[in-house]
């Protein structure tokens, strides 16, 4: 995959692609790795912040596993003059890879050998040659990270075709903390999308077709609603919200609009009014684990 500073994620987790380098003021930097690619990523992108006026691509081959997949990679960089950066820790998948780019003149670093092969003659003792120890070490620490950028992209009903991928899809009108409770749960690891109700507007189709059990509709006391609006109100101006937005009777309907929605999806309605954020976040990973077995824990969280 082809990647380019400063979005080093979207090259992480996908094997090599082939893609084109328009626009591009250098070859590319290849990344090989036997594991899931975060330190040599990491690494590479720090120091392509010392040249932030300059387009260079970075490619990605993770997972390697054969001799064969590494030649491919070489030769995609001796034709294009690529160089190649490499953090393989199995010894016999590292001498391939020397040997091959010294017979095609290509240019290579080796981020971990020769700190590995040191410590080795240091401590006498090999090397474990494990693959991806590094992302099972933090898997926990890019599972948030993952969460956190899945649910900031699918915020407000932003790219509903993407809901199928949430854990968890919360649905509601304006002012039912739908955001807050949505970036609360992405730090335990969940990826979750939002979606805003508005009066007399149909949500999009895909909405049922999910799994009605990762749904869960907010609700709340519309005078608590008409009070927090108010306040957004005041803060964003009439213009920026609308007239209707703090109308009572508005209000009322579209809190009956909504739950009309989740009882046609037999979604599970939650009530957060006067509960806080922790409180919501509780009740929904609880009905999580008891529906589908299935809990985020993770460490620092």
């Amino acid at each position: 995959m082809t990647d380019r500073f400063p979005t080093p994620r979207a090259a992480m987790g996908s094997h090599f692609a082939e893609d084109g380098h328009d626009g591009a003021d250098c070859a590319p930097v290849y990344i090989v790795t036997g594991g899931q690619g975060s330190s040599g990523l990491g690494m590479v992108h720090a120091i392509l912040k010392q040249f932030p006026s300059h387009n260079i691509p970075v490619e990605t081959k993770n997972f390697v596993k054969e001799p064969g997949e590494i030649d491919a990679v070489i030769q995609k960089a001796a034709a294009d003059g690529g160089v190649i950066v490499h953090t393989l820790v199995v010894d016999e998948m590292r001498a391939h890879l020397l040997a091959a780019c010294a017979a095609h003149g290509v240019a290579q670093v080796d981020l971990l050998g020769p700190l590995q092969e040191h410590l080795s003659r240091v401590l006498g003792v090999p090397a474990l040659q494990a693959p991806g120890r590094y992302h099972e070490l933090y898997k926990d620490f890019f599972q948030r990270i993952d969460a956190i950028e899945y649910t900031l992209s699918h915020d407000d009903g932003k790219n509903p075709d993407g809901w199928p991928e949430a854990d968890i899809l919360l649905v509601g009108p304006s002012r039912t903390s739908k955001t807050p409770l949505a970036y609360y749960l992405a730090d335990h690891g969940w990826k979750v999308a939002n979606y805003p109700v508005v009066l007399n507007i149909q949500p999009p189709a895909i909405l049922w077709e999910l799994d009605r059990r990762r749904v869960f509709c907010l609700d709340i006391d519309p005078n608590l609603s008409l009070k927090y609006r108010q306040q957004r109100q005041r803060t964003l101006g009439v213009d920026a919200v609308g007239a209707d937005y703090t109308d009572p009777l508005k209000i009322v309907e579209e809190l009956e609009f909504s739950r009309s929605l989740c009882k046609r999806g037999k979604f599970t309605r939650l009530e957060v009014t006067d509960t806080p954020v922790e409180g919501s976040s509780g009740e929904i990973e609880r009905k999580m684990e008891e529906r589908l077995g299935e809990t985020r824990r993770l460490a620092g969280g």
